[in-house]
């Protein structure tokens, strides 16, 4: 573990980290009945604008975006944070509204709303999956998929993480700063392909919304080691438990 961290992360790891919107941080949104954007607090020329009836929470501890599963997302455009990377971590928190539908998307970044290269969070029932796909380094359409096992309940916050790592063939999830799930398997390092953009809430296809509450959404340029995972997850659990 580096140790580095900066206050302007709120306490977790500072080192390759290249994205972070956090409501609860006044960097990303100022707190306000109207808010309708968020800021990534490493580089504040991107940001986050709320669509359709996304909402800003700050009625608790944990200030959040509200989302209601139907129309619901945050949309950033452009990014670059794939492109070109050999190892990808992401880090959200979540509380599901409900655990009965699939294919909930939580975080999902593409190059093109086909997806020609993507990596993602989903909700699936009451499972996280990973997924991600790169027909830029891999023609031959290189995808795949992790999955957890029965580690979300309705109402209740989550810290995950999936960490997909091409310099070591391996791909990970975290849930509440613990490994529940991994698997080695040859990958490539993500194409060089500009960035469509990144959803928060909702698939790049515009269908798999997210119904609950989600912050916290940190990217990692690297693989998080698991000592890095559970420093982030200590950092912040007390506002979610």
């Amino acid at each position: 573990m580096s140790g580095r961290v900066g206050s302007i992360t709120t306490g977790i790891i500072a080192d390759g980290l290249i994205f972070n919107m956090d409501a609860a941080n006044r960097a990303s949104c100022i707190p306000s009945s109207n808010t309708t954007i968020a800021y990534n607090t490493v580089d504040l020329s991107e940001s986050g604008s709320f669509i359709n009836d996304t909402m800003y929470d700050s009625s608790t501890i944990s200030p959040s975006f509200v989302l209601d599963g139907v129309g619901d997302y945050i949309a950033i455009s452009p990014s670059a944070t794939i492109a070109g990377k050999a190892a990808v971590s992401i880090s959200v928190w979540i509380k599901p509204a409900q655990v009965a539908a699939s294919n909930e998307r939580i975080y999902d970044e593409t190059t093109s709303t086909s997806g020609y290269t993507r990596i993602g969070l989903e909700q699936d029932a009451d499972n996280i999956q990973m997924k991600w796909r790169d027909s830029a380094a891999d023609p031959s359409g290189g995808a795949g998929t992790l999955t957890t096992t029965d580690v979300l309940s309705t109402g209740v916050w989550v810290h995950i993480v999936g960490v997909w790592d091409s310099n070591n063939n391996e791909q990970k999830i975290y849930i509440n700063g613990t490994s529940n799930v991994s698997s080695t398997t040859s990958i490539s390092a993500f194409g060089t392909s500009t960035t469509h953009g990144i959803n928060i809430g909702r698939g790049s296809d515009a269908s798999n919304y997210f119904q609950g509450n989600i912050t916290n959404v940190q990217i990692y340029n690297l693989a998080l080691s698991s000592t890095e995972v559970l420093h982030n997850y200590n950092a912040l659990k007390h506002r979610f438990t």
